[in-house]
């Protein structure tokens, strides 16, 4: 499902971060999608989905500069 390989991108992407940074993401990506797992309705899924790359692209950006 495009869920795991997301859960799997983001998780991934929290490698990028310092090193200091990187648990705190990790419990904040797991949790969030503990929290939505019983999710049935597929355009919610979807507005979850593009919310978690959107936030996910912001704390790298956060990191960057």
């Amino acid at each position: 499902k495009g869920q795991l390989a997301l859960y799997g991108q983001l998780l991934r992407m929290v490698r990028r971060l310092p090193k200091d940074a990187q648990a705190h993401y990790r419990h904040t990506i797991r949790q969030s999608f503990k929290s939505h797992a019983d999710e049935a309705d597929p355009e919610r899924v979807g507005q979850i989905m593009a919310r978690a790359r959107e936030d996910a692209k912001w704390v790298l950006q956060k990191y960057a500069s």
